[in-house]
């Protein structure tokens, strides 16, 4: 591109205030992306003017961009505190099993919402009715006198059995037991 080009004359003017001092981030576009690509290791395609070379490089950048953020994901289900069972629940950056079943949007839904549930309480909505766990509370259904909290809802209350069986173990890969050992 001609050098008197506005778009040229613009990038060449935010190179510069890249490299100032009181440069700002929030600013400057390039910095922006400068701090993006510096992320994935592929900072030196800021430097390439040759659309070709870009276009070639492309799909390499967007790979470990996805790569940079399934990462990242990862990361903070591993060191979330909220809820340990996600943990067990989770594919971890790979397509949930679950989305890939072909069912009602509605119990993808409450497979969705149970999965990132708080341990101490959990909301769920099906047609339009809430329904709440409250950990403070002993479980009303069973007679096991037990606080009715996720884990025991999806794991120990007899009473749902039936129902866990015939709805939840298609969608985990384990047994719900042995997540229960491993939660507990």
């Amino acid at each position: 591109m001609d050098s008197s080009r506005l778009p040229k004359i613009c990038i060449q003017r935010l190179k510069a205030l890249d490299k100032w001092s009181g440069n700002k981030i929030h600013y400057n576009w390039y910095t922006q992306l400068k701090e993006k690509l510096s992320k994935v290791g592929m900072i030196h395609i800021i430097n390439y003017e040759n659309p070709d070379i870009i276009r070639k490089e492309l799909p390499n950048l967007v790979e470990k961009y996805v790569n940079h953020h399934v990462s990242k994901d990862v990361e903070s289900v591993l060191n979330s505190n909220y809820n340990k069972m996600y943990r067990c629940l989770s594919a971890l950056g790979f397509k949930e099993s679950y989305l890939q079943i072909h069912c009602s949007l509605s119990k993808r839904r409450i497979l969705s919402q149970l999965r990132i549930s708080n341990e101490n309480r959990f909301k769920f909505f099906f047609k339009g009715n809430l329904y709440t766990l409250e950990t403070g509370e002993n479980c009303t259904i069973c007679n096991l006198q037990k606080p009715e909290n996720l884990i025991h809802f999806l794991l120990n209350c007899p009473i749902y059995s039936s129902c866990r069986k015939k709805y939840l173990t298609k969608y985990i890969d384990r047994s719900l037991d042995e997540l229960g050992a491993q939660i507990l």
